[in-house]
């Protein structure tokens, strides 16, 4: 078989879901590198990315999610606080799981330069401050 999978997700619960199917499959077939990728990541907790790490996912992050989109969402369904952390990269780098950048065009920018610059910014600057360097 040897098939990789790119599983589409967006909120924590839709990642709930996904991981519960990875753990399950992974315990009556398991498989070494299988690389499966978490694609767009956004919204997901801590203890999500240390399951997603123990089971060794690969996760694609869209990183403009933060930058393009956390003000509205801050506003209307997420709260601040969580569309602040939209995207936990750095919550992916420290556990080692292996992290790329997409941009989803046109959900993103088609920009690799721009999409890393709002990976590295977007915790840093207030919400208000984001604009295209």
């Amino acid at each position: 078989m040897g098939y990789q999978l790119h599983v589409h997700v967006n909120g924590d619960e839709g990642l709930e879901v996904v991981l519960g199917v990875l753990e399950r499959r992974m315990a009556e077939n398991p498989r070494a590198n299988h690389r499966t990728v978490i694609v767009h990541f956004a919204n997901s907790t801590e203890e999500q990315i240390a399951c997603i790490a123990r089971l060794g996912a690969i996760v694609s992050a869209n990183p403009y999610y933060t930058v393009g989109f956390a003000d509205k969402y801050g506003e209307v369904g997420l709260g601040p606080q969580r569309a602040d952390a939209m995207v936990r990269s750095g919550s992916v780098v420290k556990r080692h799981v292996p992290l790329s950048f997409h941009s989803d065009l046109p959900m993103g920018p088609s920009a690799p330069l721009y999409l890393a610059w709002c990976a590295v910014r977007s915790r840093r600057c207030p919400r208000t401050t984001h604009r295209r360097p």
